[in-house]
């Protein structure tokens, strides 16, 4: 499978506690941006999360993991 490269907007407010959270996890933004996405995904498989309804949701931005 194909990589994937998208940009994606970050307000400005949330840039400063990200780039926190990526030294204290010793990456830079960019890396820990991309395993935090990644884990996010793999959550989401371990819950079967992949009905129509959900994937709708998804599209609108309705959907947040516990």
């Amino acid at each position: 499978m194909k990589d994937l490269r998208k940009n994606i907007d970050i307000k400005g407010k949330d840039v400063e506690p990200l780039q926190i959270l990526a030294v204290k996890a010793g990456k830079n933004l960019k890396n820990y941006i991309q395993d935090v996405l990644s884990e996010h995904v793999l959550k989401a498989k371990k819950q079967n999360i992949s009905t129509p309804a959900v994937y709708d949701r998804i599209k609108r931005g309705k959907v947040m993991y516990v």
